[in-house]
């Protein structure tokens, strides 16, 4: 890794200053400002995002695309969001990964 090495003040992370240190930049933006630079300028939603990618997902809700379909036999539904898919997919095979502190 080239550049300047620095530590994050606020949480102690390792980031190496290139591009003019934009990564630090962002970093501290969305970590510890809690910044939202991105926008949705549909239809006056003005829902804020810490990323691009959080901002394209979010509008497929206002288009209504869904481009994850479940394969299970005879269920074909459909989701906007890959993660949305595989939480759905263990509603077919009864896995449940998360456990509460309880024991139940």
């Amino acid at each position: 890794m080239t550049g300047i090495q620095t530590v994050c003040s606020g949480g102690g992370k390792t980031y190496f200053l290139s591009n003019e240190g934009q990564s630090l930049v962002r970093h501290k933006s969305n970590v510890h400002l809690n910044e939202r630079p991105y926008g949705c300028d549909y239809m006056n939603c003005g829902t804020a995002f810490k990323t691009r990618t959080h901002l394209k997902y979010h509008k497929l809700t206002h288009i209504g695309e869904r481009p994850f379909v479940c394969q299970h036999r005879w269920c074909a539904k459909r989701f906007s969001r890959r993660h949305k898919l595989y939480a759905h997919l263990r509603t077919h095979t009864g896995e449940k990964p998360f456990r509460c502190d309880c024991g139940q």
